[in-house]
């Protein structure tokens, strides 16, 4: 009886090492990403939403909502992260990023699109991206 738990426990370890993320959500949504947490999705993730902001900016708190209405809609299989780019302005510089909201989408680890500032249209074109990035 022994003898078969442990092999029940190697199997089970084994399918876990092979999956991506054993033991957590495949694509998180975190609201505190860091370089680390950007890095792990960009391995991980086919689809990685990174948005860039600050606790003063206006236009920010316009485009948050929209951010995290991805980040609802596509749980799981995006990732969705944002970048307070005054905790993290080693990132803001790593990508080049200039002015806040920006909002910069990845498909398997290459930027495809970026999104700087607000603009109505915004909410139809980055849920447009993403659905079409997942297909």
């Amino acid at each position: 009886m022994e003898a078969e738990i442990e092999e029940i426990k190697r199997r089970m370890l084994a399918q876990m090492l092979r999956s991506p993320r054993a033991g957590s959500t495949a694509c998180p949504y975190n609201p505190e990403a860091g370089a680390a947490e950007l890095a792990e999705s960009l391995r991980g993730c086919k689809v990685v939403v990174a948005d860039f902001w600050a606790e003063w900016c206006g236009p920010c708190r316009i485009t948050s909502p929209i951010v995290e209405a991805v980040a609802r809609k596509y749980e799981g299989r995006v990732a969705v992260l944002k970048i307070n780019v005054d905790e993290h302005p080693e990132l803001a510089a790593k990508f080049e990023v200039l002015s806040i909201p920006t909002i910069i989408v990845f498909h398997q680890g290459r930027e495809v699109e970026r999104f700087v500032g607000y603009s109505p249209s915004l909410p139809r074109q980055l849920d447009s991206l993403v659905k079409e990035l997942l297909s």
